[in-house]
């Protein structure tokens, strides 16, 4: 756990590591401190990186269309309108938001 306190001091609005919670059990990330407000965008295109946790992500917009995960990088799917847009998570927080280009 000394490993996350060192990385946190990074993330002053996170708080301890979380490695079970209902919405995302299993994966050890960061959560948001309770009295740090984070209000999540409506436009995907401008979400920050370390901008939203993954609680506040699927709180906002659901289940995601895929889900993956490989070790402490996660990648969640959406369909906004007509795109997909695949957002990246290291330790629980938002790295980027790519969309999808189709393939015909």
């Amino acid at each position: 756990m000394e490993f996350f306190q060192v990385l946190a001091k990074g993330w002053p609005s996170t708080d301890s590591m979380q490695t079970n919670s209902a919405a995302v059990p299993f994966y050890p990330h960061f959560v948001r401190r309770k009295e740090a407000e984070a209000l999540f965008p409506a436009d995907l295109r401008t979400v920050q990186p370390w901008g939203a946790t993954i609680e506040e992500v699927l709180a906002s917009l659901g289940p995601p269309l895929a889900d993956d995960s490989w070790d402490l990088r996660r990648w969640m799917t959406y369909a906004m309108g007509p795109d997909r847009w695949t957002m990246i998570f290291d330790l629980g927080l938002v790295q980027s938001v790519q969309r999808q280009h189709e393939t015909t």
